[in-house]
């Protein structure tokens, strides 16, 4: 697996969305994944690398019942922080991927990680 956030880089990632300089884009994003998804209230969507949620968080004040994947646990947290009670659906939730031995994980504030544990994390498996 490829490089995974670190608590630094989540905080850091999080503040580039909110600063008000990167607005445009930000809104760019979001107008250009509804044009091209159209997604219909009560649809599911993963997102695979979702990162702090800011593309799940669209879809959620949307209706669509979503699941964002992302190997940083710091990441997540941010993500269910962001989503709030927006994410109350039954199947809105934040995961990491899988340990090697395909055990699922989920993730949130309570779930975290201690830094260096995850090395034994995996995108593969189910």
């Amino acid at each position: 697996m490829g490089y995974v956030f670190n608590f630094n880089d989540a905080v850091l990632y999080e503040e580039w969305f909110n600063d008000p300089r990167n607005r445009f884009v930000v809104e760019l994003e979001k107008r250009l994944m509804l044009d091209l998804l159209k997604p219909a209230r009560g649809e599911t969507l993963l997102e695979i690398g979702c990162g702090t949620g800011a593309g799940l968080l669209t879809f959620l004040d949307n209706g669509v019942q979503v699941t964002g994947l992302d190997p940083s646990p710091y990441m997540l947290d941010i993500a269910s922080k962001n989503a709030g009670n927006r994410a109350a659906g039954e199947t809105d939730e934040f995961r990491t991927g899988c340990d090697q031995d395909g055990t699922r994980r989920k993730r949130g504030a309570e779930g975290r990680r201690h830094p260096g544990e995850d090395e034994n994390l995996t995108t593969k498996g189910s």
